[in-house]
């Protein structure tokens, strides 16, 4: 069967059309996948630095306490709790239940505050901890050691840090850091960072610390992440929830997607006029 140079020539057009509208539509998808796009397109851009809140101790926070002093046997009997060494894990684990009672050395290397907000320490008895920073609590300890031991040196730690990322994202689950001061993109990348299916635009951050609890949406496509401390820096216990594309993607996309059709169909018209002209 031959083909006739008016239809070899709409033909040609047509593939010429269709594959002007795939690299199109395949390029502007791909902005819609960026991180800050709106920040200025420059090699160095500098940044203000942002407040770093100190972290307060909450419930089930298991804390290092070291005490020194010149006299080792006095303090010796203070340590106890941390003989085995602090313990840190970094990777994905799963929160196990209960535990929240637990006031004492209970965990390698460091002691865990109890539900009531207290941590149950040698001689001294039970000190309640709660909604401390590692500041105060050092300074208060050292008043309560001193009347046992002279010029003690009290050295207070949190041993790990748990964020929780769930949704569209490769790896799913709560992770328990050796870091302490996260931010929310190491946190993403500790779960595998988002797919292509993720909806960046529109991130949700669920915080439950020091007895405020709050909701906070932010678009990862935007500058403003960098900027924003409540956003930037994760807080103990944060829960990150990535939306993946739904129907909605073709409601807020309908005027691109209407724009590529009517281009598409407005290419193979004119191809067809041309071809047959």
């Amino acid at each position: 069967m031959k083909v006739s140079r008016s239809n070899s020539r709409f033909f040609s057009i047509i593939e010429i059309a269709f594959a002007f509208w795939i690299g199109f539509s395949s390029c502007i998808g791909a902005k819609k996948l960026h991180y800050f796009k709106d920040l200025p397109d420059s090699t160095h851009v500098f940044l203000p630095p942002l407040s770093r809140e100190e972290r307060v101790i909450e419930y089930r926070d298991q804390l290092n306490i070291v005490i020194t002093a010149a006299e080792k046997e006095a303090v010796a009997y203070f340590n106890s709790a941390n003989s085995t060494g602090m313990a840190t894990t970094s990777g994905a684990t799963t929160s196990s239940g209960g535990g929240g009672n637990s006031s004492g050395p209970s965990a390698p290397g460091g002691y865990v505050v109890n539900s009531m907000g207290y941590v149950e320490f040698p001689i001294i008895g039970q000190i309640k901890v709660l909604g401390l920073t590692e500041r105060q609590l050092k300074d208060h300890l050292t008043q309560l050691i001193s009347k046992y031991v002279k010029d003690p040196l009290v050295d207070v730690r949190f041993t790990s840090f748990r964020v929780t990322v769930l949704g569209e994202v490769e790896s799913p689950g709560t992770y328990t850091l050796d870091m302490q001061h996260p931010n929310v993109f190491q946190a993403l990348a500790i779960a595998g960072d988002l797919p292509m299916t993720a909806r960046r635009s529109d991130i949700q951050l669920y915080r439950n610390y020091n007895g405020e609890r709050v909701m906070i949406r932010f678009d990862l496509r935007k500058k403003e992440v960098l900027y924003d401390p409540e956003v930037f820096e994760l807080r103990h216990n944060d829960v990150i929830y990535v939306k993946p594309f739904g129907r909605k993607f073709f409601i807020e996309n309908f005027t691109f997607i209407a724009t590529l059709v009517a281009s598409l169909t407005s290419l193979i018209s004119i191809a067809y006029i041309l071809a047959n002209d």
